[in-house]
């Protein structure tokens, strides 16, 4: 009888295309403040991402006792509804136009400044076009105000990417708490599951290999 094939040694599909994702995921961080890379980045993840699941029910759909498995898994609303804008960003991305993201800044602002000289310049502006730009720290920046301008200093805080379904919130982080969930149901399904395919796919490569090793007349 052959010992069972350890589940540890099989890099099935569905953790191969989770692998991807993970890629296009560290990609994402990578570039994080950096575009158009990072939107480009975030829909090659969401594309290989949304493919994981796809890949496990092709890769498994032949055992019964996985169908069983698959079928029994369920989610809290909470993760329904996110499970669900992830999709519609697949959805929107791929079959109607480009994904899309806004970078999103939180500026510390002094008080007094806020209080004085922005408050009013912003109020008689119907648009605004925001330039940020970095200086070596400990340099005096001097505040500029005039009819079309004002040039002052700020700390720059938080810097978010935002999609339109998620308007609160980095989607880098999106990102991560979707490829955390994916990766723990490859990993249940590895568990249970990956040593029947591996068995599958070990026996094909021996079948494969006699077919070119075999001598003509062999049966």
């Amino acid at each position: 009888m052959a010992d069972k094939l350890d589940s540890k040694e099989v890099i099935t599909n569905s953790r191969a295309k989770l692998n991807e994702a993970k890629f296009f995921l560290q990609e994402m961080e990578d570039n994080h403040t950096k575009q158009p890379d990072f939107t480009y980045y975030f829909s090659a993840f969401i594309s290989s991402a949304r493919s994981v699941l796809w890949i496990m029910q092709n890769e498994y759909r032949e055992i019964p006792e996985w169908r069983a498995w698959y079928k029994s898994q369920t989610v809290s609303s909470n993760d329904e509804a996110f499970l669900k804008a992830i999709n519609r960003i697949r959805v929107r991305s791929e079959k109607q136009i480009p994904l899309q993201t806004t970078t999103s800044i939180l500026l510390g602002i002094n008080n007094e400044l806020l209080d004085g000289e922005l408050k009013p310049f912003l109020d008689k502006c119907n648009k605004v076009r925001i330039v940020v730009s970095t200086v070596p720290k400990g340099t005096n920046v001097e505040t500029i105000i005039d009819s079309t301008r004002l040039e002052f200093e700020a700390k720059i805080g938080e810097i978010k990417a935002v999609v339109e379904d998620f308007p609160d919130e980095d989607a880098l982080l999106i990102c991560k708490r979707y490829c955390q969930w994916l990766d723990s149901v490859v990993s249940q399904c590895d568990e249970f599951f990956a040593d029947r395919v591996g068995r599958k796919k070990r026996k094909s490569n021996l079948q494969v290999a006699w077919g070119y090793l075999k001598p003509k007349n062999a049966n």
